[in-house]
């Protein structure tokens, strides 16, 4: 089988782009910090699966917190 010069240019390209996505998920995976540990991911699932929201509701919580300081004193004694 015979490659035009195209087909050549598109397999080099092809196979240097997965070299470079393996050699960055190495790089990676080096860098991930090894404490967490297969039981503490566990813990954070089970977390996240008991109040998937917990982020966004704290979040919100901060946010009411922050609203209710900005408004005016006079307007807490109006109602």
């Amino acid at each position: 089988m015979h490659l035009s010069t195209t087909g050549w240019i598109i397999v080099i390209v092809f196979i240097v782009f997965v070299i470079s996505l393996n050699l960055s998920l190495a790089f990676a995976l080096k860098k991930k910090s090894t404490d967490s540990t297969w039981v503490e991911q566990l813990k954070k699932t089970r977390g996240v699966f008991s109040n998937p929201w917990k982020d966004e509701d704290e979040s919100f919580s901060r946010l009411a917190t922050k609203v209710d300081e900005l408004k005016p004193r006079n307007s807490k004694n109006e109602k």
